[in-house]
Formats: C-alpha cells, structure tokens, sequence
C-alpha cells in the first residue's frame, strides 16, 4: 500500500500530507523514501519504468533519500531514478545498466547483466592484446622469450588434459561473425529508448551470447594464455576466451629456476602463515642453536653477575691480599698469645704460692683472648668476586642443556620464536618436505611438460 493510502485524512493527517507532496514535488526531483520506492516497486512486480511513470510523480526523476536493496529480484529497470542518497543493491537482477543513476554509496552489481558487460569489456581488451600477439608470432615456440615458452607449455599442458579444444576454419568465421554482430546489438541497446525494443533486443542478446561462448570454446590456442605477471621466474596465467576454464589461473616455471623459486615462495608463505603455526617437529628442525645459544650465554651471564650468591660459596673464591695479611696478624697474634700463656703456665709451675692465684686470672685472660682472635680468624671469608672463569663455567653448564634442547628454552623463557628460526633451513625443510607442490594454492600438485628440451612445471594456483 503507497503511502497516501497510509495517512488518515484527520485535519492533522491532511495538513502534513500536503506538507509532505509539497516537499516532494518542489525542485528539479521528486523525493521519495526507500521505503515508498520498494512498496511501489514490489507492488508493480519490480517494473521500475513503469512505476516512475506513475501520474504521481509529475513526470520527474526520483531522488531516493537512502540506500535501496533490491538483490535477488526480478528487477529489470529501476525506471526513472536519478539520485539514490546511500548504497545501491541490485546484486542478482536483471538490471542492465544503472549509468544514468547517481549513486552515492556503494553498488553492488554481482550476477548482473551489468557486471557481466563489464567483465565482457574487459575480456575484450585480453582478446584484443592476445589478438596482437598472435598477428605478431610473439609466442612461436621456436623464437620466443622465457614467457612464451612458459605460455606454450601450459597450452599444451591443457591440450594433453583434455582441457581445451581447437575450432574448425569454418567455426572461426562464424565466431568473427556472430562476435560483429553482439557489438552491434550492444550499441543498439544503449541508445534505445522504447521499453519493447529493449526487451527484444536483451533477449537476442542472451542468445548470442551463449553462441559466442560456445565458440569460443574452441578458438584456443597459446594466446589464450593471457599474463597476469610480468618478470621473475614464476610466471602468472589465466586463460581467457575459453568459458569453461574462466578465470582459471596457472603459474608456471622452467627446472632452470625452479628450486629457487620454490625456496622464495616457501619463505614467503611462512612469514605469511606465521612459524609458530606449523608442527613443533618442523619448528625444531629450523631452529638457528648458535642464536640460541648465544641468546641463553648472554642471559645467563647477566643472571650469573647479578645473583652470584646463587651460583657460588665461600669455597669457591680466594682470600684477596688484603685479607691474607689481616689472616697473618691475626695468627701472629695468636702466636704470640700463646707464647705469653706457656711463659705464664711456666711461671705458675715455679711458683710457690704467693702469686698462684694472680697468674692463674692472667692466665685465663690470655686463653680467653686467644679463642677470640682463633674465632675471629676462622669467621673470615673470602670477599673476592667471581671471575670471568668461574662465571663462563657456571654459563657453560647451563648451555649444554640449552644446545640439547633449544624450543624449550625459548618456551620457557617466553621468547619470540620467529627470532630464532633460520629463515633459509625452514625455507628448505618446506621443500623438502612438501615439494613443489606448495607453490599450487590449488591442490598442492604440479605437472611438468618438456619445451624446447628443458621441463616446465605446472602449477594451478585457484
């Protein structure tokens, strides 16, 4: 239901009706919301010429106020809309061209006529430059450059597979015929403006379209294979002209290079993919131990220096100079106590009593400083640091059990283990351990055809 059905015509509903007509029909445009637009146009079965024809809008061209999704409808024309004020859906419609529209966000076109015209557009520049190739002999096999001879190879390549097929010189005027003959009704189509004459000319259209294709099947041959790449060794294809291998993409490289090729694209796909997600096996294998090493020599040298207390005891160090000498008056010391004490233990032996009692409290005295400085002695410990000796043996230790084991010093260190991995050992152990084929994004296989006596390798990369 249109939206003067949906007002109730109160004196109020009334006012803001004309109100709202007024808005709409001042100006160069007619306003109208997405909402409106899309009743309307389901309404009329998606005929968008004829709802813009409606006595309603004066004759103007709409100015839709937002986005408007019509995918997945039978929708061949939006009719006579100028402004669309948001993005614009038509995906899987019929709608042929929208060029008089402007739209302000996005449009999304997949699956219509309009995107397949510009795929057409763009086919027909490939085939043109294809076209120059061939009238030039750019790619005979027996004087080419490296990209022809990789573009031959894969021409056979799809030959040998059953892939392709090559027309008869009467299929080939016909293709060239009913190929004139598609641009002269895509022309026609553009300028007309009669609604029958349009329906008439998209069904021819259609028709011949699937005519060309068929065709075109089978106008293969290596210019066909159309470059996407240019320069380096791994070169890029996708076939054009032929409907069924549409968009289809090959790469392709002579044994000369292969090995190389193979290792580069090995080191970009584990940056891309991220070393720390493939197998802790292959990881291992790849590990640089001499980084690791000299990471954890490093490391444990620092904790060694700044915690030697956890790594050595007083039996491990030297008394230094200073302490030797205070070792030696302290001994003298006690040398010379006991000297003193066995001439007062003699003393006392010869005594006949009047001082017994004296030497004997002068006795205990010596004795009594004599254990003192034994005891001051023997609390003494070496205050000498570490050597770089005893440091390196303590680190030496330690880095045994790091060499033995190399990913669980990273783990547990919580080290970043791309820094550690030797980029061109975990290049070659992609290779060797998967092949080639990792240069397929396809299927992960390849072929190999001989040109020229020298194997190109096949690959299908989507």
């Amino acid at each position: 239901m249109i939206m003067e059905q949906r007002i109730k015509l109160t004196e109020k509903g009334l006012h803001t009706f004309i109100k709202i007509i007024k808005e709409q029909v001042e100006g160069e445009y007619y306003k109208i919301s997405p909402e409106e637009y899309l009743e309307i146009m389901k309404f009329a079965d998606y005929y968008g010429s004829g709802v813009t024809k409606l006595k309603k809008f004066q004759g103007k061209p709409l100015w839709i106020t937002g986005g408007v999704d019509l995918r997945n409808t039978p929708t061949i024309s939006l009719g006579n809309v100028a402004y669309i004020d948001g993005r614009l859906d038509i995906s899987y419609t019929k709608v042929r061209d929208i060029s008089g529209i402007k739209v302000k966000g996005y449009v999304s076109d997949t699956g219509t006529p309009i995107e397949a015209k510009r795929h057409y557009e763009a086919l027909k520049q490939r085939l043109g430059e294809a076209e120059s190739r061939r009238e030039d002999d750019e790619w005979n096999v027996e004087t080419t450059d490296y990209e022809g001879l990789a573009a031959n190879a894969l021409f056979e390549y799809l030959v040998n597979e059953n892939q392709i097929d090559v027309m008869t010189p009467e299929e080939a005027e016909e293709l060239k015929e009913k190929e004139t003959r598609l641009e002269e009704l895509e022309g026609r189509f553009a300028e007309t403006t009669d609604t029958e004459e349009e329906d008439r000319l998209r069904d021819e259209i259609s028709d011949l379209e699937s005519e060309v294709e068929e065709l075109r099947e089978k106008n293969a041959d290596v210019y066909n294979i159309y470059p996407i790449s240019r320069g380096g060794k791994l070169r890029y294809f996708v076939i054009i002209g032929i409907p069924s291998l549409k968009d289809r993409e090959y790469a392709v490289c002579s044994e000369d290079y292969i090995e190389n090729v193979a290792l580069e694209y090995a080191r970009e796909s584990i940056d891309s993919i991220g070393i720390e997600n493939f197998s802790e096996h292959f990881i291992e294998r790849c590990i640089d131990e001499d980084d690791v090493a000299e990471h954890a020599r490093e490391y444990f040298g620092d904790e060694v220096r700044e915690n030697p207390d956890s790594y050595f005891n007083s039996d491990d160090f030297d008394f230094s100079d200073s302490q030797n000498r205070e070792r030696e008056q302290l001994q003298d010391k006690i040398n010379a106590l006991r000297q003193k004490l066995d001439n007062l233990e003699t003393e006392q032996r010869e005594d006949e009593g009047e001082r017994y009692d004296e030497l004997q409290e002068m006795i205990e005295e010596v004795e009594s400083e004599i254990d003192e400085t034994q005891e001051e002695l023997d609390d003494m410990t070496p205050e000498g640091e570490p050597t770089a000796a005893m440091i390196d043996s303590v680190v030496e230790d330690r880095l045994d059990d790091v060499r033995r084991d190399p990913l669980s010093f990273i783990k547990n260190y919580g080290l970043d283990m791309k820094n550690f991995i030797d980029e061109d050992k975990a290049a070659q152990e992609y290779v060797d351990s998967d092949g080639y084929g990792i240069i397929s994004g396809y299927d992960g296989n390849y072929d190999t055809i001989e040109i020229q006596g020298k194997d190109y390798y096949i690959f299908r990369t989507n």
